[in-house]
């Protein structure tokens, strides 16, 4: 009977290496068919759109220039897309060619996110628009350059992109306005109605300054 159980341990033991085996090659599988489909994507994103298509380091980008503006399409630092079944974290920025003073920074806070840093960010700047102080955390505004620069019609180019789209993220800093999705796969329609709507905003917050 204990020889039998010992075989019985050693069969039971073969089948779950066999199973995780089997599982760590579909996963493996899978992840070379989504990143094969990314790239596929992310060419014919750049070739639509007059951009180019590269990789560096084994990354993917797409770069080139919107309206005149420096364009960029990467995977973020952020991304866990480094093994298996990894979920990427995509980076559209443009950098803006009048930017905001180097203290002002801007960044989608909508829902409970928002409660919380309106609620205990000390540094957090109030505009006096409800809607727009619920939806955007705004920090290091205190300077007058910073709130000149950003006035009402800008406030409203920012938010509107936030309300668009309240589960991912956008950022206005260092220069570049940006947005971040956290995605199984790159979807083409979602790239290409991103990229507009980073234009229509950047025209707005592009404005050069009143002299």
């Amino acid at each position: 009977m204990e020889q039998l159980a010992l075989l019985s341990s050693a069969v039971n033991l073969n089948t779950v290496a066999v199973t995780v085996s089997i599982l760590v090659v579909f996963a493996i599988l899978v992840t070379i068919v989504l990143r094969r489909r990314r790239e596929n994507v992310w060419q014919a994103f750049a070739r639509r759109n007059g951009f180019q298509y590269t990789v560096v380091e084994g990354q993917p980008q797409v770069t080139g220039l919107l309206e005149g503006r420096r364009f960029e399409l990467a995977i973020s630092p952020e991304s866990s897309d480094t093994g298996p079944l990894g979920v990427e974290v995509i980076s559209m920025a443009v950098f803006l060619h009048h930017p905001p003073p180097g203290n002002l920074h801007l960044e989608s806070a909508s829902g409970l996110v928002g409660d919380v840093q309106l609620a205990f960010n000390e540094q957090r700047y109030q505009t006096g628009d409800e809607e727009f102080d619920q939806n955007v955390n705004v920090e290091n505004a205190e300077s007058a350059n910073g709130v000149e620069w950003l006035t009402p019609k800008k406030q409203q180019a920012f938010l509107q992109l936030v309300l668009a789209t309240p589960t991912d993220s956008y950022q206005l800093a260092a220069g570049k306005l940006r947005w971040q999705c956290r995605t199984a796969i790159s979807d083409p329609d979602k790239l290409d109605e991103h990229l507009r709507s980073l234009a229509t905003a950047v025209r707005e917050l592009d404005d050069p300054p009143q002299v």
